[in-house]
């Protein structure tokens, strides 16, 4: 047995290994070499220069308006993605605090940051122009600044919670769901104590919350909810996040439920999955990395359920802060007003879904047992083991919810393409025609992109850009064109096959690349 300073000493040295660990795997390709915006970010990148705030729908509004306020001073992808990246890294920190305050095991604690540190999803939104990163670190960050203020009860945490609490909504929406809870238990323990004034202040706190919600539903969101049905259909069939009945499946309250039940499992099951590409091109380690993910999965699943016990049985205090989120979100969903299930929206939830597996480990390794202990361990190592196989992957692309995009090679390219054309070729402004794939994320570029603009301003004021709709289109537009230098970009893996055909039977190709395994880059003349 190890001497108890020898045990803290190395507690605090994994800790702090973890969270620089997930700090590095954050930081990959986005301060150096960035990942280039892919169609949904650019998207919203394109609409959040041209459109004003009310009007970018269920972005939250806080999310948006602090990211306009910094693209505003120097615009590009690590700018854009800002507020996700500080968000990824603090929820890190947040993690190792809160993991002190719930956790009587140390071996729990340095598990549940290394399972953050690790996740490939968390890694993926932290570089993502996309709210998710900062939803999962706005409810981890209430639930810890509750344990905190649980810890002592002292009126400048409870301060900092409930004026945390009104503000959260305007950058995380679904924080809706974790609110009723918090405020419920505040209420709760303040009307035990006979604590009235503390309890005044929570209540006034709650309406303020209450107002916030409120004011942004009336300016910025009424039209967002006003077709569910459409919306419910669409995301349905599309994602399987709403129980839409069927032939096979009509409508019952048993069907129902057991979709529920099996979108629930999907979720619990979620901290466990390695997405939906390949880690590693490596085909060995790719196949033992899917296998763990599986295998781990599955854990995850067992350990859920086991975890909700030990809240139960052991840690009550804590079941309502961290199962209620879950509970509502499924109240709304059967509301059609929240997708239910894996999917990006409820990233948020791996805030509870991490937390929750983590009593059963801590409850198994204080038992008096030690074969208890000894399973105890035994999960705990092998959730670590699963976990730690996606560090085999640098983590140089993203895994989930998203496609690839390479823009400031693919254009950097483009530029020394046509710099190599004679001069009656670079006469005119060289039109860019660019599939459903490539088009925003390349607006984006030449427009809005400051590091784009700078390093390449020349190039991008003598292109023409335009973005047919399908292969057909881009064909016509070739065929009036005859004679005439064309850049044609195709990034749509489904259709490059097409795209290829189409060109070299309907144009003169002088130039072909492979842009970094995301694009492929034509210049052409039309014939």
């Amino acid at each position: 047995m190890l001497r108890p300073d020898v045990q803290r000493a190395a507690y605090r040295v994994a800790l702090v290994a973890f969270i620089l660990i997930g700090i590095y795997f954050r930081s990959r390709r986005y301060w150096i070499d960035p990942l280039g915006l892919w169609v949904d970010e650019a998207t919203w990148g394109v609409r959040l220069f041209r459109r004003s705030l009310t009007q970018l729908e269920f972005r939250p509004i806080g999310y948006m308006a602090l990211t306009k306020l910094i693209v505003t001073a120097y615009s590009d992808e690590r700018t854009l993605r800002l507020l996700s990246y500080v968000a990824g890294v603090a929820s890190l920190l947040i993690t190792a605090d809160l993991a002190k305050y719930l956790f009587k095991s140390r071996l729990v604690r340095v598990l549940c940051v290394a399972v953050v540190a690790y996740n490939p999803l968390l890694i993926d939104m932290a570089r993502e122009f996309k709210p998710y990163s900062v939803e999962f670190c706005v409810h981890l960050g209430l639930v810890w600044l509750f344990v905190r203020w649980r810890a002592n009860r002292s009126r400048a945490r409870l301060g900092v919670l409930l004026a945390c609490s009104v503000i959260a909504f305007p950058f995380a929406y679904n924080v809706v769901f974790l609110l009723p809870g918090l405020f419920a238990l505040l209420g709760y323990t303040f009307l035990r104590a006979k604590a009235y004034r503390a309890l005044l202040v929570t209540v006034c706190a709650a309406l303020a919350a209450v107002a916030v919600m409120v004011a942004i539903y009336v300016s910025a969101l009424r039209g967002t909810t006003e077709d569910s049905d459409g919306t419910e259909q669409f995301w349905g069939r599309k994602y399987d996040v709403f129980y839409l009945p069927t032939a096979q499946h009509p409508n019952s309250k048993a069907a129902r439920v057991t979709w529920l039940a099996h979108k629930y499992g999907e979720l619990a099951a979620f901290p466990g999955s390695h997405g939906n590409r390949a880690l590693t091109a490596n085909l060995t380690v790719s196949e033992t990395t899917s296998k763990l993910a599986k295998i781990g999965s599955h854990a995850w699943l067992l350990l859920h359920g086991l975890g909700l016990l030990a809240l139960v049985v052991y840690r009550r205090q804590w079941l309502v802060l961290l199962l209620g989120p879950l509970l509502v979100s499924m109240a709304f969903n059967t509301v059609s007003l929240w997708p239910f299930g894996a999917f990006r929206s409820n990233v948020f939830l791996l805030a509870y879904l991490v937390l929750i597996p983590m009593f059963s480990l801590d409850v198994l390794l204080a038992a008096q047992a030690s074969m208890t202990r000894l399973a105890g361990g035994l999960c705990s190592a092998f959730l670590l083991v699963a976990n730690l196989s996606t560090g085999l992957e640098p983590h140089i692309r993203k895994h989930f919810f998203s496609t690839q995009s390479e823009m400031a090679s693919l254009v950097a390219r483009m530029a020394a393409v046509r710099a190599q054309q004679p001069e009656k070729l670079r006469r005119d402004p060289t039109p860019v025609l660019l599939d459903s794939y490539s088009c925003a994320p390349f607006i984006f570029e030449a427009t809005y992109n400051d590091t784009a603009k700078r390093e390449l301003g020349s190039f991008l004021e003598n292109i023409d850009v335009r973005c047919p709709p399908n292969v057909s289109a881009m064909q016509k537009l070739l065929r009036d064109s005859a004679g005439k230098p064309f850049f044609v970009v195709a990034s749509d893996q489904r259709t490059m096959p097409a795209f290829a055909r189409m060109l070299r039977s309907k144009s003169h190709v002088i130039a072909h690349e492979d842009i970094r395994d995301t694009h492929d880059l034509y210049f052409v003349t039309a014939r």
